[in-house]
C-alpha cells in the first residue's frame, strides 16, 4: 500500500472512530434524558445544584421538617404505603409516636427509636415489631422510629423524648447502613435525588464527640448559594468519595466506563424494560435498584473496616448508653439486617464483629443470625417502592427476640442501686 493509501486508511479509521464515538455519545445523552426521570440514581452535573422549589420546601415543612433532627413525622399524620401484596396504612399519634392499637396511651415502660425498620414501613400499625412487643409485655411501646434516620438522629430524638416518659427500657433500632448515615450531612450525596434531606451530624475532635448542626434550619436555608454548596461538598463524607465519582457527564462514554460495574447493569435493566410494557418497567426498575442496594451494602462493609467511622459510631452508642443510665433506664441496641446485608458475607462479618464489641457497653440484640438461619429469608421481608422492609413474619421474630432478651437482662436501675 502506498503512503497516500495508508494516509487515507488512517484518516478513514479516525473519522469512523470519531463518528462511532459521536453516535455513542448521542445514544447515552438520549438514554439519560429518557431514564433519569424514572431513576434519579443516574446523576448528572445538574445534580450538583439541584433545583429545590418553594412548593416542595413548603410541603416538606408541613409534613416532615424538624429543626433538631432534620425530619420526623408530624403528630396526627396518616399515610399509606404500596407493597407487593397491597396497600398498608399508618397513623402518628399526638405524642409523635406511631399508633399502637390497643396500647394507645402512655404511660409506657418501653420506648423505641430508630429508622424505618423500627417505624416498620410497609406493614399496618398492628403489624410492627413494637406493637408485637407491646402484646408480649402487655404495655404500650412508644414507637419513635423515623424513616431514613441514622443512629445519630435517633440519638437526638431519644435525648428529647426519654425524659418525658421515664421508661424502664429504651431501644435503639438500626440497620447496619446506619454507619454510612452517620457520616452524611446531605443525604443527596449518598442517596441521589433525596435533595430535601439535610441533617445534623457529629464528628470526633480530639477523641471528643462534637455536635454539628444541620446546614438547613429555616425555609430560606434551602436556597443554597454557591458558597453553601462548596461548604457541603467539603464537609460531607460522601461528596468526593461517592457522589462525584458517579456523576455522568460529557464525554458520557468515559463517565459510564469509569464506573462500568455500576452503570452497565443499570442501563441494561432500565433500557431493555422500557419498551416492554408496565410490568417489565417495574421489573427493570427493581433490578436496577438492586444494584444501588448492593453498592450501599459494599459501602457499609467498607465503613465497618474504617477506624474513624467505627470510632464515631461507637462514641454515639456510648452517648446513648450513658444518657439512658442517667435516666435509670436500660439501653438496648437492636440491629436489623436488610436483605442485601444477608447476601454479603464479608460485610455481615464486619458489622457483626463491631456490634459484638458494643456488648460490654449495653445490651445488643443482633437479628442477623436469627434471620440467616432461614434457608430462604424472603418471607421475612416485603417489597415496596423504597426497598424491602420487614414483613409481619420478620417483625414477629424481632419482637419475640427483644422480649426474651430484655426479660433475661438485669435492669440498669437494679445494678446502679445494688
Amino acid at each position: 500500500m502506498t503512503l497516500v493509501g495508508t494516509g487515507y486508511a488512517l484518516l478513514g479509521f479516525l473519522l469512523g472512530t470519531l463518528l462511532g464515538m459521536g453516535l455513542l455519545e448521542l445514544f447515552f445523552w438520549q438514554a439519560i434524558k429518557l431514564l433519569k426521570p424514572r431513576f434519579p440514581w443516574l446523576i448528572t452535573v445538574e445534580d450538583r445544584d439541584p433545583k429545590i422549589t418553594p412548593k416542595a420546601v413548603e410541603k416538606y415543612f408541613e409534613r416532615s421538617f424538624d429543626s433538631r433532627t432534620g425530619w420526623r413525622r408530624k403528630s396526627g399524620q396518616k399515610g399509606q404505603d404500596e407493597t407487593e401484596t397491597g396497600p398498608t396504612s399508618f397513623a402518628i399519634e399526638r405524642g409523635g409516636w406511631r399508633s399502637d392499637p390497643q396500647f394507645t396511651d402512655p404511660p409506657t415502660s418501653i420506648v423505641a427509636f430508630g429508622d424505618s425498620f423500627t417505624f416498620c414501613r410497609l406493614v399496618n400499625d398492628d403489624e410492627t415489631w413494637p406493637h408485637f412487643l407491646s402484646r408480649h409485655r402487655k404495655t404500650h411501646v412508644a414507637n419513635f422510629g423515623v424513616g431514613n434516620f441514622g443512629l445519630d438522629q435517633a440519638l437526638l430524638l431519644a435525648e428529647e423524648e426519654i425524659p418525658k416518659f421515664a421508661p424502664k427500657v429504651a431501644i435503639l433500632g438500626i440497620v447496619p447502613e446506619t454507619i454510612a448515615r452517620c457520616r452524611s450531612r446531605w443525604k443527596h450525596y449518598f442517596e441521589y435525588g433525596n435533595t430535601l434531606a439535610f441533617k445534623p451530624s457529629f464528628r470526633m475532635v480530639d477523641s471528643v464527640l462534637e455536635f454539628v448542626d444541620s446546614p438547613v434550619r429555616t425555609r430560606n436555608d434551602f436556597e443554597l448559594t454557591p458558597q453553601d454548596l462548596k461548604n457541603l461538598e467539603a464537609s460531607d463524607y460522601f461528596y468526593t468519595r461517592k457522589f462525584s465519582r458517579d456523576l455522568i457527564q460529557f464525554p458520557y462514554t468515559l463517565s459510564i466506563a469509569r464506573r462500568l460495574s455500576r452503570n452497565a447493569p443499570i442501563f441494561w435493566y432500565l433500557l431493555i424494560s422500557h419498551f416492554l410494557g408496565p410490568r417489565a418497567k417495574k421489573w427493570g426498575w427493581k433490578k436496577a435498584f438492586d444494584v444501588i442496594m448492593r453498592e450501599n451494602t459494599t459501602w457499609t462493609a467498607a465503613l465497618y473496616k474504617d477506624e474513624e467511622s467505627k470510632r464515631l459510631l461507637a462514641s454515639l452508642i456510648d452517648r446513648f448508653a450513658e444518657f439512658c443510665e442517667k435516666h435509670d433506664c436500660d439501653p438496648v441496641l437492636l440491629v436489623i439486617p436488610q436483605p442485601s446485608d444477608l447476601k454479603n458475607s464479608d460485610g455481615m462479618a464486619a458489622y457483626q464483629a463491631f456490634y459484638r464489641t458494643m456488648g460490654n457497653r449495653l445490651q445488643v440484640i443482633d437479628m442477623t443470625d436469627v434471620f440467616a438461619q432461614w434457608n430462604n429469608p424472603a418471607p421475612l421481608f416485603i417489597a415496596g417502592a423504597l426497598g424491602p422492609h420487614c414483613s409481619v413474619n420478620g417483625n414477629r421474630l424481632i419482637a419475640r427476640a427483644v422480649h426474651q432478651a430484655i426479660s433475661a437482662q438485669p435492669s440498669v436501675a437494679a445494678v446502679l442501686h445494688d
